[in-house]
């Protein structure tokens, strides 16, 4: 199975798979995790011929150092070694696979994504067609226990059918790398409810923005419409919503307090919040969301977040919603 879960940046994603691992009862060894970034290579994921350096003896007894070229593997050539090597699901779990360029990581191992569809057929899920890659398919041999997986190697590298991969995509980044179609076409994809109100493993939706009696709940539920309300030339700003585990507790209190006596909650709240809202949210419009003229920088509008004036409240920055 391929499967990307996706959704609003803080609504579970990692949290979603752990879970899913946790109640499959995997073991540790059999799940390797990797998060892709701009600068993450094909190199890494798949592995790379490295030198290293090795101690040998020479025929009067002693010893020298020599330098070796070895085959170093990836997180993708380890998985397909666990899974090669037990008959137990592995699970290869990749985060943030959009905020690295996944075509070009998968780079020919792209092929193996293809999987046989046929439930009856006996290789259901397995690789439909292997890839050729001489230094992996070397390494893999030389690890692999079992004879017949030997002998499948020598045709090409193959992702079995217990070998499990799972991504996340936040889908607000989903401009820093495209997915392609073709790539796309070979996962399913599952998004994770951000639905706070029907959450009901949520810990803290229940605690308040500090300063303020608004729970998190109810400021999320607003503040999530409202975005969804603000389009910019009639596109929707859905990739923009917060997710439901956006904040953590530090950024909240269990009860309601005075602003001045909650100071390092409201900034830890403001820093995280009012920051994305402001430079990502409504970067353009924000006169829809903030008194532009009195709140000029993300600097005045966090100090007045903080240190609200008489008869407001920390919530009163923002215009045109009612908390």
């Amino acid at each position: 199975m391929n499967r990307i879960y996706y959704g609003a940046p803080g609504c579970g994603k990692s949290r979603l798979v752990s879970d899913i691992i946790k109640g499959a009862g995997a073991k540790k060894e059999n799940v390797i995790r990797v998060t892709f970034h701009p600068e993450y290579a094909n190199c890494d994921f798949i592995g790379q011929i490295l030198p290293t350096v090795e101690t040998a003896e020479n025929s009067d007894g002693t010893s020298k150092e020599i330098v070796k070229y070895i085959f170093n593997p990836g997180p993708l050539t380890l998985a397909l070694k666990t899974a090669y090597n037990t008959s137990e699901m592995v699970y290869l779990i990749i985060e943030e696979i959009n905020r690295g360029n996944a075509a070009a990581i998968f780079g020919d191992m792209f092929q193996l994504l293809d999987r046989v569809r046929d439930a009856e057929d006996e290789n259901y899920s397995a690789s439909e067609y292997p890839v050729c890659n001489p230094n992996m398919q070397k390494w893999l041999i030389e690890e692999a226990l079992d004879d017949s997986i030997k002998e499948m190697l020598n045709e090409g590298v193959f992702v079995p059918s217990n070998l499990t991969i799972y991504a996340t995509m936040n889908s607000s980044d989903q401009n820093v790398f495209t997915l392609d179609t073709a790539f796309k076409r070979r996962w399913s994809f599952e998004q994770i409810s951000n639905d706070i109100e029907r959450d009901n493993d949520h810990k803290y939706k229940k605690w308040y923005v500090p300063g303020t009696s608004v729970t998190w709940e109810k400021f999320l539920t607003k503040l999530n419409s409202q975005i969804l309300e603000n389009k910019i030339h009639n596109q929707t700003n859905e990739d923009k919503r917060l997710g439901k585990y956006f904040v953590t507790r530090d950024c909240l209190t269990e009860n309601v307090e005075n602003i001045a006596d909650v100071q390092e909650n409201a900034s830890a709240f403001a820093y995280k919040v009012l920051e994305y809202v402001w430079n990502d949210v409504c970067k353009i419009g924000r006169e829809d969301w903030f008194e532009v003229e009195k709140y000029r920088t993300l600097e005045d509008l966090i100090e007045a977040f903080l240190h609200p004036a008489d008869g407001y409240n920390p919530l009163s920055v923002f215009q045109n919603i009612s908390f």
